[in-house]
């Protein structure tokens, strides 16, 4: 009887410790998500004022990074930039499935537009509240087993005031 109990008592604390390893690695999983999405948004912020968007390029896809050069392309022809803030960041939920992650996110951001030329303001200050959803896919081909974002996409959209 007493053999049956130290070894329930064995099994419960492999059990737990096992259980424990999971937890951290799936917590460190999500703070390394929550990184490559917070460090997307100041790369927006850095290439939407320089045109360079080659930074992003270790945490998104080609295609995310080709699209939002598009989009930086097409402003800097009208002789524009976007000047950014992102106030606020909230993350609403984060799910893991394999090598998969979906990332759904509260952003409030602050935008005004301006002049490449002689950095007057070409379009007013703006705060706009975002609902995101970041799908991020892991690479296990390189040695850091980096999270890519691979998907972009704005799920709502609400404008407001911007100060002035």
């Amino acid at each position: 009887m007493r053999k049956n109990l130290k070894t329930f008592i064995i099994f419960i604390f492999l059990m737990t410790a096992i259980s424990n390893c999971t937890q951290l690695e799936k917590t460190k999983e999500t703070a390394i998500i929550k990184d490559t999405v917070m460090n997307y948004n100041r790369g927006i912020i850095e290439a939407a004022k320089t045109g360079d968007v080659k930074p992003l390029k270790d945490i998104a896809s080609e295609d995310v990074v080709k699209r939002l050069y598009l989009w930086l392309a097409a402003w800097r022809d009208s002789d524009a930039y976007m000047d950014a803030e992102l106030k606020d960041i909230k993350y609403k939920s984060l799910n893991i499935s394999g090598q998969t992650a979906k990332v759904l996110t509260l952003e409030e951001w602050l935008y005004e537009y301006k002049n490449t030329k002689n950095e007057q303001i070409a379009l007013p200050q703006t705060l706009v509240f975002y609902e995101m959803e970041y799908v991020l896919q892991k690479e296990e081909n390189n040695k850091n087993n980096n999270w890519i974002i691979t998907e972009v996409n704005i799920r709502s959209e609400k404008r407001g005031k911007g100060k002035g």
